[in-house]
């Protein structure tokens, strides 16, 4: 695994934890990553990250239902840690990682009806989101070594139009990577 993507996901997570972030309201947070070292806030759960169960087996079932091979980084990423939300130094908001109901809230991403068509049925594999306003994308149009795409973003205003933002996963990270 790249070094970049522990310092992302471990620098998020603590950038959470010093603004006492770690919160989520609600009541379906496993009891996994539930932290009991910390106290409820009103409704309001505290949650911890966890080592990733995903598996290469779960991984390779999402390439196989997509049609397109995940990026090496990407999938370790996947590998790395369970987690409900992470801040990034940017604007990078990536999906939740959330222990059991991951992959089905990957694949219902992925097959999002209204988004399709504009995404992966064009060869954009939909990973993230930027700020409030746009769509972070694997161009898998691109061959590349280790299936490591450019990332393009996607504006919500704008949805048939992409744009170049890193040249892939890694440089993502790294632009959006608090620095300790």
């Amino acid at each position: 695994m790249h070094s970049i993507i522990k310092t992302y996901v471990d620098n998020g997570i603590e950038w959470l934890r010093q603004r006492d972030l770690l919160l989520r309201p609600t009541d379906n947070l496993p009891d996994e990553m539930r932290d009991e070292t910390r106290n409820d806030q009103d409704d309001w759960k505290p949650w911890k990250a966890i080592p990733s169960l995903a598996t290469d087996a779960d991984l390779e079932d999402i390439e196989n239902k997509i049609k397109y091979k995940l990026p090496t980084s990407y999938k370790d990423f996947l590998k790395y840690k369970h987690f409900l939300e992470l801040h990034s130094a940017d604007k990078f908001e990536p999906f939740g990682h959330i222990v059991h109901y991951w992959k089905e809230n990957y694949l219902e991403n992925y097959f999002h009806s209204e988004l399709r068509e504009y995404m992966l049925d064009k060869g954009y594999i939909w990973f993230g989101n930027y700020d409030d306003w746009g769509f972070l994308c694997f161009d898998a149009n691109i061959p590349s070594p280790d299936n490591e795409y450019p990332v393009i973003l996607i504006d919500h205003e704008t949805i048939d139009q992409a744009q170049l933002i890193y040249k892939n996963f890694k440089e993502c990270l790294i632009k959006n990577t608090f620095r300790s």
